[in-house]
């Protein structure tokens, strides 16, 4: 017989609810939580503190908290928070409980100020090599590295950070908003104490005050990021070439980008829409590199190494084994001679503008690799 879902009936107490059991075993913040100290930083930071005032957020919570922002990529310190109460296995390792008070998304900012930079990332440096040290890295920052690069070559993501890259550009070169404007500028900003005033509440009063920008191009690009609106994806050209000068100097790619030089302007003019709006964007060729084994002969003919290592081993009618990469007409051979190259071109819509229209748009540019 099919069963029923009955409508969800908010419960006032829940007698019976334990947080710890609703975490898994295997759960990568339980191993931090059994293997890393944070309580260092109580004593360490103590004299920071007066005797009288409010209570503050106690300083090990503060690198506890600081570590979920790494480790799970928010993007920042208010969205954080906002995510805490959604989520059972922060809580725990917090040390929260369901109806426990969330902080502020100040209190990470604060610190900082409080402790001063240097030594906020010494503490969360020395949080790192615990992780190191009780052999969680394979687990975690290998994890989080890999995350990054596939989340930048994403399509969305891509192009958030182009236009953020543009946004803050054009920002720059008004002088309006006071933001370092060369390399000089940036190296004393990091080396001053103004560097503890840029906090997400900084950020977001620069790129409010952008939208009110009467320049068109900047007000379109800040609320498309305080909106968190990627831009729209007119036409993205992948290619999968040899490696060769020749191949990378003739390629459907190459032909995409001469195009968008050649034609953007008139296309932007047609539609009435400020070319500064359109993006285009290429993406670092994505190879596979050829790296030295790590392992001795002598571990590769244990099998209990290569069991647990996932170890793949090749011979050719020889004893020692074959880097897969040099093996003829394999796989990975012909795929280390490759290179994928992805070209794209981005609009940055205004507010104003119709899906019709953007169809539209996207029609006249379809054969633009051709």
């Amino acid at each position: 017989m099919m069963g029923q879902q009955d409508p969800l009936q908010c419960k006032l107490f829940y007698a019976n609810l334990n947080i710890d059991k609703r975490i898994r075993i295997d759960h990568p913040l339980r191993k931090i939580d059994q293997f890393i100290d944070f309580n260092f930083v109580s004593k360490e930071v103590k004299d920071k503190y007066g005797p009288n005032g409010n209570v503050s957020v106690p300083p090990p919570l503060i690198l506890k908290l600081m570590l979920l922002l790494v480790f799970y990529n928010v993007r920042s310190e208010r969205e954080l928070m906002d995510t805490l109460p959604e989520r059972l296995d922060w809580l725990w390792f917090l040390g929260y409980d369901l109806d426990t008070e969330i902080p502020n998304h100040s209190v990470l900012s604060k610190a900082r100020k409080r402790w001063g930079v240097e030594i906020f990332k010494g503490f969360f440096e020395r949080i790192v090599w615990q992780c190191v040290e009780a052999g969680l890295v394979d687990d975690t920052l290998i994890a989080r590295f890999f995350m990054y690069k596939t989340v930048y070559y994403h399509k969305t993501t891509f192009g958030l950070e182009e236009v953020m890259r543009q946004l803050i550009r054009r920002m720059r070169d008004t002088q309006k908003y006071k933001l370092p404007s060369a390399g000089k500028d940036i190296k004393e900003l990091a080396s001053d104490t103004k560097l503890l005033d840029f906090t997400d509440g900084y950020i977001d009063a620069k790129i409010n005050q952008a939208t009110k920008s009467k320049d068109k191009v900047i007000s379109t690009m800040a609320h498309a990021i305080s909106r968190r609106q990627p831009p729209r994806l007119l036409k993205e050209v992948s290619i999968f070439i040899d490696r060769s000068k020749e191949s990378m100097k003739h390629n459907a790619g190459i032909t995409f980008r001469r195009r968008c030089q050649n034609e953007l302007t008139e296309l932007a003019r047609k539609h009435k829409i400020p070319l500064e709006l359109f993006l285009y964007c290429e993406t670092k060729p994505l190879t596979l590199e050829k790296r030295g084994s790590s392992f001795t002969f002598d571990e590769l003919q244990d099998k209990d190494f290569i069991h647990d290592n996932e170890i793949i081993r090749v011979f050719l009618d020889k004893d020692e084994p074959e880097n897969i990469m040099d093996i003829p007409y394999s796989l990975l051979n012909v795929l280390s001679n490759k290179a994928l190259l992805i070209h794209r071109l981005y609009l940055v819509a205004p507010a104003t503008l119709k899906d019709n229209k953007l169809q539209q748009i996207k029609t006249d540019v379809n054969d633009w690799d051709s």
